[in-house]
This record gives structure tokens, sequence and C-alpha cells, in this order.
């Protein structure tokens, strides 16, 4: 699925999230932080369903993609992607991060070594 990067907000605090597609579902009491990067998971009458990948705000919800003829949400460039392998499940034993399989992070958070491709989360914990 795609990504996205919120480019809408910053002089509001975020963009509203709601519960459903409808603009008359209910409202999540935190709001998608200007910045952040989100997975979309589906599309509706120019609505955006996505799950949170990097930044702040609800994990998952419902945002209007433009407003006004401004785009609030962005799609991240494929050739800033890539895509990072999971580590061993050793490596993550006790520093509290989660590695979801087949998530794909943006080039800015992946560190590269010649012997080996580091990955850092979006806690700046390494992983090999």
């Amino acid at each position: 699925m795609a990504l996205w990067t919120v480019t809408g907000g910053q002089k509001t605090g975020g963009l509203q999230v709601r519960r459903g597609a409808a603009l008359s579902s209910a409202l999540e009491q935190k709001r998608l932080e200007f910045g952040s990067t989100v997975r979309e998971m589906a599309r509706s009458k120019g609505r955006l369903r996505y799950e949170l990948v990097k930044g702040l705000g609800p994990a998952s919800g419902w945002v209007t993609l433009q407003l006004r003829g401004v785009d609030l949400l962005r799609p991240v460039e494929p050739e800033r992607i890539q895509s990072c392998p999971a580590p061993a499940a050793e490596d993550l034993a006790g520093n509290g991060c989660s590695w979801p399989p087949g998530v794909m992070w943006p080039k800015a958070a992946v560190a590269e070594s010649a012997e080996v491709s580091s990955c850092v989360s979006t806690v700046g914990h390494r992983h090999r």
C-alpha cells in the first residue's frame, strides 16, 4: 500500500481524524500531526483510511485528502522508499520495538553500511 506524508494541519495542530469514512462519524480525540507518515489502507470519496507509520496521532482512522484545493496529505515518492528486511527475533528481544514484516521505510530513516543494511525504527533503535 502507498505511503503518504501529512502536509496539512500545521497551523491547527494536525488533521482531524474520524473513526469512519463519513464526515459525520465520530472524531478521534487526538489529531494526526503535520509531517507524520501513514500507510494507505483504503480510499473513498476524497477520504483516506490510514495506519500510522511514523509521527504522532491516532494509530488508524480516516482523514480528508484535500480541503479547498489544498493537499492535506501527499504521496511519498517511490524513489524515496526502501524496503527493510525484518530483523531476527533475538535482535528485538527486550528493546520494546515492534517491527511488522514488509514495512516500507523512507530512505531517510535507513542507515546503510558496506557490510550490513541497518534499519532505524520510528523510535530510533537500530536493527541488524
